[in-house]
């Protein structure tokens, strides 16, 4: 069978060609298969196109296609190009292409980014075309595949916020003129920080039960108000730091707990600050500092700080620690 026989079934034969051009190139074909142009899954396929319906994060590069060379010489996919992509809103610039020339048995991935705002799934159709070195010959293909971008998950913002046996990506908590904010969790993951910022006065109350925070736990208070942290059999892998103008009151208990990252409290003066420990650990500094006439007390019972325990207090102050069973390896007061 001549190569423009074969090229004239090409036509016939692919349900999704868009076209065949032929030149004179190719005399003829030997070999006893018929050949025809398919997906990858008709092992007769002249040049194979897998679609890989692909699921992926917005920002991920996934494969949409694998495209093999089944040709007896080179091909070169000289245009491949988006005819449509729905909401994906995937084009040609998009495509990513491992490599244009293919020889005989050769393979190339067509990859693209994602984005979307929301999980989306829709078909991405793209038109190719493979033509031989010489560009005598051509096989133009319409092929289409399903693709899905899960979008980033967002934080939680509200002021209450009660978890029981759930993981969820970020709190992020921001009133703009202060108020009260409530976060309890049990049996529960934050797979990244907590932060909750109240640009007035307010009171915040954060109740660990069995849980883990795996970022940084952060509060600013910019108005006079009341911290209450609580641990109970919990962790957080970050950092805690507090924020706070004077007079306010802060409160840090834990018990059978670990901060991985150390604690910092910052308070302006005549507030308190009050911190204990029973059967926990923290990982790194824990840093106190206060203006004049505050009062700093920390209770230690069969815990260790990993690090210095620093308490910056102004005139007037009355600091307070007390220890059992427990060690400090930095420096204390």
């Amino acid at each position: 069978m001549s190569r423009r026989a074969v090229l004239g079934v090409l036509v016939v034969g692919a349900g999704g060609a868009a076209g065949v051009q032929s030149t004179g190139a190719f005399s003829s074909v030997t070999g006893s298969r018929q050949f025809s142009v398919g997906t990858a899954a008709d092992e007769n396929a002249l040049l194979g196109i897998e679609p890989a319906a692909p699921t992926g994060d917005t920002g991920e590069t996934v494969r949409l296609f694998t495209v093999t060379n089944r040709f007896d010489e080179a091909l070169v996919l000289d245009r491949v190009g988006v005819r449509s992509s729905g909401s994906l809103g995937i084009g040609r610039s998009d495509l990513q292409i491992d490599r244009r020339t293919l020889q005989p048995g050769g393979t190339t991935d067509i990859a693209a980014g994602l984005s979307c705002s929301s999980d989306t799934t829709d078909d991405v159709e793209i038109a190719i075309r493979a033509a031989t070195s010489d560009r005598d010959e051509s096989v133009e293909l319409v092929r289409s595949t399903s693709v899905t971008c899960e979008a980033a998950a967002s934080c939680l913002t509200g002021p209450e916020i009660e978890l029981e046996s759930e993981t969820v990506p970020c709190i992020d908590v921001h009133l703009r003129g202060g108020g009260e904010v409530d976060i309890e969790a049990e049996g529960s993951t934050v797979d990244g920080d907590a932060a909750v910022t109240l640009g007035g006065g307010g009171e915040v109350a954060v109740g660990l039960e069995g849980s883990r925070i795996r970022g940084d736990l952060r509060i600013e208070i910019r108005g006079g108000g009341s911290v209450d942290l609580s641990l109970a059999d919990s962790e957080i892998d970050g950092a805690v730091r507090i924020d706070t103008p004077g007079g306010a009151e802060v409160e840090v208990e834990m018990e059978n707990s670990t901060i991985g990252g150390g604690i910092s409290m910052n308070l302006g003066g005549g507030g308190t600050v009050g911190l204990s420990m029973e059967d926990s650990e923290i990982g790194d500094d824990t840093e106190i500092t206060t203006g004049g006439g505050s009062e700093v007390g920390v209770e230690m019972e069969g815990s260790q700080i990993r690090g210095d325990l620093a308490v910056d207090s102004g005139g007037g102050s009355e600091v307070e620690v007390e220890t059992e069973d427990s060690v400090i390896e930095g420096d204390r007061p």
